[in-house]
This record gives C-alpha cells, sequence and structure tokens, in this order.
C-alpha cells in the first residue's frame, strides 16, 4: 500500500469484496485513516459495478435478489465502522430498488 490509490484497492474489489472489508477493519483497528478511507472508496465502486451483480439496477430477478442482500450487509458494515460516505450510496442504491 503506497497511500495513492494505484488501482490495487479497486482491483481487490472486483475480485473479493469481502476480503477489502477485512482490511478496511484491520486498517481501522491499526488508525490507518488514509487506506480505510481509499477501502470505503473502492466499495462504493463495487456497489457500481453491475458485473458483479451487486448493482440493483438491470439484471434478472435473482441477481437483484442478491444485490439487495449485498447492499444491506455493506450497510450495516458502513454503520459500524461510520462510513458515511458508504453508508449514504447504500442508502441511496436502496431507494432505487
Amino acid at each position: 500500500y503506497g497511500g495513492n490509490g494505484d488501482g490495487i484497492l479497486e482491483s481487490l474489489a472486483r475480485e473479493d469484496p469481502s476480503a477489502l472489508t477485512e482490511l478496511l477493519a484491520a486498517a481501522e483497528r491499526i488508525g490507518v485513516e488514509p487506506l480505510v478511507k481509499l477501502c470505503e472508496h473502492a466499495l462504493v465502486g463495487v456497489l457500481d459495478t453491475p458485473a458483479l451483480g451487486v448493482s440493483v439496477s438491470g439484471g434478472g430477478k435473482d441477481e437483484q435478489i442478491i444485490a439487495i442482500a449485498n447492499t444491506k450487509r455493506l450497510q450495516g458494515f458502513a454503520r459500524q465502522f461510520n462510513l458515511r460516505k458508504l453508508e449514504i450510496h447504500c442508502i441511496e442504491v436502496l431507494g432505487t430498488s
């Protein structure tokens, strides 16, 4: 981690969003706030990536159900770690479902 958002976190978010939440939680525990914010930004991007089946717009009924469940989980995670940008984005996404 170089602190400049070099695409590593976005790549991790596409490959394994749950690993990114674990990284964010670890960064928060040890007080690396810039990494926490970069992880939060990458998670917001996950919600906007239809290829991951996370977008609630479009896709089949089953994909929408999975997307809503994932978004609700992320919303709870965001609330737990006081990630306002992610929490608000989850609310907006759920509002469109």
